[in-house]
């Protein structure tokens, strides 16, 4: 019975920063996304909408209130991403040949109130991929049906009818993106001719009128998975310029096997920093999560021997280099993590234990 209800709920598992589980909770089996603000988490739980939980004390995490949007919300409403922006909350509805986005204020932070909402119609690139927000500007990654084309969104959050797309090359999938000053960065993935790539997609940083292609970095058959920004380094620290030659912003990329590191010139192009890996530890990694100095590395559960779960990296701040790991907490089927500078918090079917150290790995 466990395993069943194991396989058929997800979890909400709270760890501390050394991986040690202290809490759990069970969720519905649409949970995807999350976000901590203050002493709440607050989850993308699909046709069961916005959940809100009491994480004050992580030995007792507990359910404190739920949000859903208007209309048939059960059948054609699943609540699919959740983030933070300028003290409101962004929640992500995706509906057939539909997107919308709620702002919701949490002054009231169990009993969030719609601020705004803004609505996107396509009947070809419904599907959300991936999301990522930098100052005034949003990403969104999309993808067709067939997975035969994708594209990206850039909307100004201070004018949210000011918008602009890019269309990809027919093939290539989006798997994940960034927002930096000036660039959208992307990996994409190309099912058919085994072929991956990164590439750098200018924008206007007053508006964000137009988006358009500038670099490609070829992987080759490389598999580039998540992607997370790192360090951006403003050269001219008094007006915070991003036109000098020598800025840089750093990046972070799951490639299965290592986690590629490269930086995002002011002109567009990219270079590669170097790789990381470490046996038995970055295979398979699928999804990342930065908090300052630390990357927190998800591992794909290939089959049942092959179990990594959360590894915790720290990063070298003079060469930007993930180091060695701090410690690895064996999860299974890890859904979103999200982390501050105490404690670890994921959503998974399973946990298989309180955590090992590198040395045991």
């Amino acid at each position: 019975m466990l395993v069943s209800l194991a396989a058929a709920f997800g979890m909400v598992f709270a760890v501390s920063i050394t991986l040690t589980k202290e809490g759990t909770h069970l969720l519905p089996e649409d949970a995807r996304s999350m976000v901590k603000v203050g002493n709440y988490l607050y989850i993308a739980a699909g046709m069961q909408g916005l959940l809100i939980y009491d994480v004050s004390d992580s030995l007792n995490v507990f359910p404190v209130g739920a949000w859903r949007p208007e209309g048939d919300q059960f059948t054609f409403w699943p609540v699919v991403r959740v983030l933070e922006y300028d003290g409101e909350l962004m929640v992500f509805i995706n509906k057939p040949n539909q997107y919308k986005i709620y702002f919701l204020d949490i002054t009231s932070p169990t009993d969030p109130t719609v601020d705004t909402t803004w609505t996107y119609d396509s009947d070809k690139y419904p599907r959300l991929r991936d999301i990522d927000i930098l100052d005034r500007f949003m990403a969104i990654g999309i993808y067709s049906v067939n997975n035969s084309k994708s594209g990206v969104r850039l909307i100004n959050l201070e004018h949210l009818d000011e918008t602009s797309f890019w269309w990809s090359d027919t093939g290539y999938n989006i798997e994940g993106l960034i927002v930096c000053p000036r660039y959208v960065v992307i990996t994409q993935w190309n099912e058919d001719t085994d072929s991956g790539r990164i590439v750098s997609l200018e924008y206007d940083e007053i508006d964000g009128e137009y988006l358009f292609k500038k670099y490609e970095y070829s992987l080759g058959n490389s598999h580039p998975y998540d992607i997370v920004r790192g360090y951006i380094n403003y050269m001219d620290t008094t007006t915070g310029s991003f036109d000098s030659p020598e800025t840089t912003t750093v990046f972070y990329v799951a490639l299965d096997s290592l986690i590629g590191v490269y930086k995002l010139l002011s002109d567009g192009t990219i270079d590669s920093v170097g790789t990381w890996e470490k046996a038995d530890t970055t295979d398979h990694v699928r999804q990342m999560f930065r908090y300052t100095d630390r990357l927190f590395l998800c591992n794909f559960e290939k089959d049942s021997t092959n179990i990594s779960g959360i590894i915790v990296v720290p990063i070298d701040t003079a060469t930007w280099m993930p180091t060695d790991t701090i410690a690895v907490y064996p999860a299974r089927y890890i859904r979103a993590v999200w982390a501050d500078s105490t404690r670890a918090y994921y959503i998974g079917d399973m946990s298989k234990g309180a955590g090992t150290s590198p040395a045991a790995r």
